[in-house]
C-alpha cells in the first residue's frame, strides 16, 4: 500500500482538483492522510467530506505547525510499505503511482521519481508518460541533485520506501524542508530510478501565494540548507564535495542579489560569505575558467556581473 501525504493550509480553491487527482489514480491499493494544519473550517470541512466519500481517506485536524510538522504527522500514521507527498494546490497525473512502483520493483531502487511540470491556473494539461528511465547510483546521486536541482530535491514527485524515513524527519520552522532533507533520503536510499515522464503538476504563481515574496528568513533557511548539505557530502567523502559548493557560491551571490534588489543590508552578509566560500582554492579548479572568471568580476563589481548575467540570459 501507498501512504500519500497531503499538508492543507488554506488552499481550498485547489483542494478538490487535489484530492481528486489522487483518489483517481489508476493504482488504488491507497491510504490518503489528509492533514489539516490549522486551516478554516470550510476547507477542514471539505477534508471530512472526502473521508466520509472514500474510505481510503484518513483527516487529521491539528494547529497551524507549517509544512514540515504536518508532513511528520502523517508519516507517524502512515501504514503504507511506500510513501509519497502531495502539496495541496498541486495536482498529479493518473498513472503516477501505477508508473512510479512499477518502476521501483522493476530496479530495486528505494526512491522512485518523475518529472515535474510547471503548470499556471486555468492551464489543463496531460503530461507526458513516455516513460523512458535510467537508474542513479549512489555515486552519482549528489551529481543529479547539482544537475537537475527541480527533479531531484522536490518531495512531491517521488515515491519512497516507508522506511527511509525511520531516522529522518523534516525540520520544524524552516523554510525550504526538502532542501534540509533530500541528501540524507538519498543516501540512505542507495539508488534511485529516474523516468522522463511529467506526472507531477506544480502550480506557480497560484492566487494569493507569498511564496515569491522577498524573506530574509527564507533566503537564511535555503542557504543554511545548502550549506548542511555540502557539510553531509563533505563527512561522507563523497566525490561531489567540491561541485556542491560550486553551487552554494553561486546561491550566496543570487542571496547578495536579492537583499540588494530589496534595500535589505544583509547583502553584507552574503558578501562575507562568498568570500569566506571562495578561500579553499580547490573550489576554483572544480568551477573551471568561466565561472572562476564570474566570480572575479562579482569581486570588483558585483552589479556588472548581475548585468552580464542578465545580458546572457536575454541571449
Amino acid at each position: 500500500m501507498i501512504s500519500v501525504i497531503v499538508p492543507i493550509f488554506h488552499t481550498e480553491k485547489y483542494l478538490q482538483k487535489c484530492v481528486n487527482s489522487i483518489l483517481c489514480q489508476t493504482y488504488s491499493d491507497l491510504e490518503v492522510i489528509l492533514v489539516d494544519d490549522g486551516t478554516t473550517i470550510y476547507e477542514a470541512n471539505l477534508c471530512d467530506d472526502f473521508a466520509k466519500r472514500d474510505a481510503r481517506v484518513k483527516v487529521i485536524h491539528k494547529l497551524n505547525g507549517g509544512l514540515s510538522s504536518a508532513r511528520n504527522v502523517g508519516l507517524e500514521l502512515a501504514r503504507g510499505d511506500y510513501v509519497g507527498f502531495v502539496d495541496s494546490d498541486d495536482y498529479i497525473h493518473p498513472l503516477m503511482y501505477e508508473t512510479l512502483l512499477k518502476n521501483m520493483m522493476g530496479s530495486n531502487a528505494n526512491i522512485s521519481t518523475c518529472e515535474v511540470y510547471k503548470t499556471y491556473e486555468k492551464e489543463e494539461i496531460k503530461g507526458s508518460i513516455t516513460n523512458k528511465i535510467k537508474v542513479i547510483h549512489e555515486k552519482d546521486m549528489f551529481y543529479e541533485l547539482s544537475r537537475d536541482p527541480l527533479n531531484m530535491v522536490i518531495m512531491c514527485n517521488k515515491l519512497y520506501k516507508k522506511e527511509l524515513f525511520d531516522n529522518i524527519k523534516f525540520p520544524i520552522d524552516k523554510y525550504h524542508e526538502d532542501e534540509f532533507v533530500i541528501h540524507h533520503l538519498l543516501y540512505e536510499a542507495k539508488s534511485v530510478v529516474y523516468t522522463d515522464a511529467k506526472l507531477y503538476f506544480y502550480l506557480q504563481n497560484r492566487e494569493n501565494s507569498i511564496g515569491n515574496e522577498f524573506s530574509e528568513k527564507k533566503l537564511q533557511d535555503a542557504w543554511n540548507a545548502f550549506d548542511n548539505r555540502c557539510q553531509f557530502i563533505k563527512e561522507i567523502n563523497h566525490q561531489d564535495y567540491l561541485r556542491a559548493r560550486v553551487d552554494q557560491i553561486w546561491l550566496t551571490m543570487n542571496n547578495y542579489k536579492r537583499c540588494k534588489n530589496n534595500n535589505s543590508n544583509n547583502y553584507l552578509v552574503y558578501r562575507k560569505k562568498f568570500f569566506n566560500l571562495i578561500r579553499d582554492f580547490k573550489i576554483w579548479s572544480k568551477a573551471g575558467f568561466f565561472v572562476s572568471a564570474g566570480w572575479c568580476v562579482f569581486i570588483i563589481c558585483p552589479s556588472l556581473y548581475f548585468c552580464l548575467i542578465d545580458y546572457k540570459n536575454r541571449n
